[in-house]
C-alpha cells in the first residue's frame, strides 16, 4: 500500500535508492542496440560450459529450421564435416566444471568433476535437426572412436539409415547407401560389446536362411552347433560351381569367417586358428 511504501522509504532511504538506480538501469537497458545483449551473452557463455552448450543447441535448431529449404541446408553440411574433422577437438577435454549433486532432501554433497565434450554436445545437436543434416559414414565412425561419441553415431546413422530404406527403389546405389549405414551401425554395437545386438543386424543382412539359421544357433549360445554350421556354409561355397543357387554376398562371406574364427576361440581350439592365421 501507499502507507507501506512510506514507511520503507522513510526507514530506508538505500532500499529505494537501488531500487530506483535499477529501475533507471533497466531503462538503459531496454534501449540499448540489440549487440549490447548480445556481447553480454558472449561473455556469460565464454565463462559458463553449459550455458554455451544450451546456447549451441538452441541456436543452431533454431537457424536450421528457419532456413528456406534443404537447398541451403546441404550447403552447411559439408562446414559441419569440416568442423567436426578438426584435430584440436581434444583440447577441450582437459576442461573440467565442478557441480554439487543435489540429494532429495535438498542438500548439496561434495564437488564433483565432469568433464566438457564438445563433440558430443555437436552431434546431440545435429541428431535433434529436422530435417537431419546427411554426414559422411567414415567420419561419424572415426568420431565416435576418437571423442567417445558411440550412442551420439549411432543414434544418427540409425536415422539416415531408417530414411534410405524408406524409399521404394530398386536402385543398387541405394540399397547399397542402405548397407553402408548398416554396417557402421553394426560396428558401433560391437565396439560397445552388444555381441547379440550385432548378430542380430547381421542376420537381417543375410539373404541366404543357412545364414540366418546358423546365426540363429550362435545367439542362443549353441556353440558347437553354430561352428558347424558356419562350417557347413563355407564347404558349401567352396564346392560349388558358378552356377549354384547359393550366392552369398561379401557380408554373408565374412560373417561367417568372423563368427567361424570366434567360435574357434571359443572352443580352445588354439591350434586350428593358427594353421588358418
Amino acid at each position: 500500500s501507499g502507507m507501506d511504501l512510506t514507511k520503507i522509504c522513510v526507514e530506508s532511504p538505500d532500499t529505494l535508492d537501488g531500487y530506483s538506480a535499477f529501475l533507471h538501469r533497466l531503462t538503459e537497458v531496454k534501449s540499448a542496440p540489440l549487440g549490447r545483449c548480445l556481447s553480454a551473452v558472449k561473455v556469460l557463455a565464454h565463462g559458463d560450459p553449459v550455458l554455451c552448450q544450451t546456447l549451441f543447441d538452441k541456436l543452431l535448431s533454431s537457424a536450421w529450421s528457419c532456413l528456406p529449404n534443404d537447398s541451403i541446408r546441404s550447403k552447411l553440411v559439408p562446414a559441419m564435416e569440416s568442423l567436426l574433422s578438426r584435430p584440436f577437438h581434444s583440447q577441450f577435454f582437459k576442461h573440467s566444471r565442478l557441480v554439487s549433486p543435489i540429494s532429495s532432501f535438498g542438500d548439496r554433497h561434495e564437488h564433483a568433476s565432469v568433464s566438457t565434450n564438445v563433440v558430443r554436445t555437436f552431434l546431440r545437436t545435429l541428431a535433434d535437426l529436422r530435417p537431419m543434416p546427411t554426414l559422411d559414414t567414415d567420419l561419424l565412425l572415426s568420431v565416435a572412436e576418437n571423442y567417445n561419441c558411440w550412442h551420439e553415431v549411432i543414434s544418427i546413422l540409425e536415422h539416415q539409415h531408417t530414411m534410405v530404406s524408406t524409399i521404394s527403389t530398386t536402385n543398387n546405389e541405394v540399397q547399397k547407401l542402405a548397407e553402408t549405414y548398416m554396417s557402421a551401425i553394426r560396428h558401433c554395437y560391437w565396439q560397445l560389446g552388444e555381441g547379440n545386438l550385432w548378430l542380430a543386424l547381421s542376420c537381417k543382412s543375410c539373404q541366404l536362411p543357412e545364414s540366418k539359421w546358423a546365426i540363429s544357433l550362435d545367439m542362443h549360445g549353441m556353440v558347437k552347433e553354430a561352428l558347424e554350421a558356419y562350417s557347413s556354409l563355407v564347404e558349401l561355397v567352396d564346392n560349388a560351381d558358378a552356377s549354384a543357387v547359393i550366392q552369398p554376398s561379401e557380408c554373408e562371406l565374412s560373417l561367417w569367417e568372423d563368427r567361424w574364427i570366434e567360435l574357434q576361440k571359443e572352443m580352445c581350439q588354439w591350434q586350428v586358428v593358427a594353421d588358418y592365421a
